[in-house]
């Protein structure tokens, strides 16, 4: 891997006019501590292409399982009913509130029609 690695850097960088490490640092892990976390968390993975100016809408990145989120065609590896079970303690349609999750972040007031809210604990 690592001859791999460097032959590829070299013509990337060759390429790009780049100098330096392509994969400089090893996959970082961080435990999510909060349902806001969370919730910040799947904002900031459907968004990222568009921030990167890949496409205009998350919904339009072919790489992406949020369009498959939204319109039920996920593949059988995406587990959409776990994400749909932690926005369900929100009441309504949890595939309604990843949508508005995604259009207004985690400041996005979900409503509350079960109990407690969920974001509280």
């Amino acid at each position: 891997m690592q001859q791999l690695h460097g032959q590829y850097a070299r013509k990337f960088n060759d390429r790009y006019s780049c100098t330096g490490h392509l994969f400089d640092g090893r996959y970082g892990s961080v435990l999510m501590k909060s349902d806001r976390q969370l919730l910040a968390a799947l904002r900031y993975i459907a968004l990222n292409p568009v921030k990167a100016g890949l496409c205009r809408r998350p919904h339009d990145y072919a790489w992406s399982s949020h369009a498959a989120t939204l319109d039920g065609r996920a593949p059988r590896f995406l587990n959409r009913e776990r994400l749909f079970w932690h926005l369900g303690g929100f009441g309504g349609s949890p595939q309604d509130h990843y949508a508005e999750l995604i259009d207004h972040g985690p400041e996005y007031d979900f409503p509350v029609t079960k109990g407690s809210d969920p974001l509280q604990g």
